[in-house]
């Protein structure tokens, strides 16, 4: 049986989660997907580069198939609409789509959350929040905070002045986590910057208090600055932001002006900016 999951996006509140604030998401028109054959080893065969290494596929295995209590192996066969440098959650993924995998086999009908996120934090000794797995198991716009079960996001709509785009470079989550440890001050205005988007739906202002803040723990990457300042130089209003871990694999950008937005990234294409092929599911 086939087991699939969406790629991810937190909107607002990264970082603050850590520290049990609620952070908001969603997940995208892009899959991930595994297919198993039965086999005496079991191992993994990416169709293109999605995962690093194998080092996360065999801790994934092995926590999951401890709480099944299950000794089968599988070949299995990933494919995967996105590229792991655009940030998208392809280590959730494989993770969902695995217990997936082995919960069917073991005919439970349905799927857990306390179940699942404490399989989770077996492999990531609670150090991680959790949020892009949350995201991708409610598959829908919803409100997550560690560890609770997520919730939806009721009245949720993409404007179109929102545009999420990709540019050349990727933060790894799990080194950053060890490198970054947010205060209590990041952590409140975080908090009500994201608690003030839940109320009012404000992307503007949510994509303008969220940047500032991360820039201040280092996370925004001097090229995004470059592209900021350039967005601006074409659209008097304009906002924009790194989602996730930092880094340029996935940005939000707030603009009503469509065409200036496209233009800079006609401007920064050799450097390899673009704007996302994949739709956010919003219902």
């Amino acid at each position: 049986m086939e087991t699939k999951s969406k790629a991810k996006l937190i909107l607002f509140g990264e970082w603050a989660v850590l520290k049990g604030s609620e952070c908001v998401g969603l997940t995208l028109e892009a899959e991930f997907s595994l297919t198993p054959t039965p086999s005496k080893l079991t191992n993994l065969i990416s169709q293109k580069a999605t995962l690093t290494n194998d080092e996360w596929f065999m801790s994934c295995l092995k926590a999951i198939k401890n709480k099944f209590q299950t000794d089968e192996n599988f070949s299995f066969k990933s494919s995967c609409d996105w590229t792991y440098t655009e940030g998208l959650g392809t280590s959730s993924a494989l993770f969902l789509s695995l217990y997936k995998h082995y919960s069917h086999r073991s005919n439970k009908k349905n799927i857990k959350w306390d179940e699942v996120i404490s399989t989770f934090f077996d492999i990531e000794s609670n150090n991680g929040s959790g949020a892009d797995l949350a995201i991708q198991f409610m598959n829908k716009p919803c409100i997550y905070k560690k560890p609770e079960a997520p919730h939806p996001l009721t009245n949720f709509a993409w404007p179109k002045e929102v545009h999420l785009i990709h540019g050349p470079g990727k933060l790894k989550s799990n080194q950053m986590i060890k490198k970054i440890n947010p205060d209590d001050r990041f952590c409140t205005k975080i908090k009500e910057s994201t608690h003030d988007f839940i109320e009012k739906r404000d992307w503007e202002k949510a994509i303008t208090e969220h940047r500032l803040e991360l820039d201040k723990i280092g996370v925004i990457d001097p090229r995004m600055k470059v592209f900021e300042s350039k967005l601006k130089q074409r659209s008097q209003k304009a906002a924009i932001k790194s989602l996730g871990a930092g880094g340029l694999d996935a940005l939000l950008v707030w603009s009503p002006d469509a065409s200036a937005v496209d233009k800079c990234l006609d401007e920064f294409k050799f450097e390899g900016w673009y704007k996302s092929p994949y739709k956010p599911i919003c219902q």
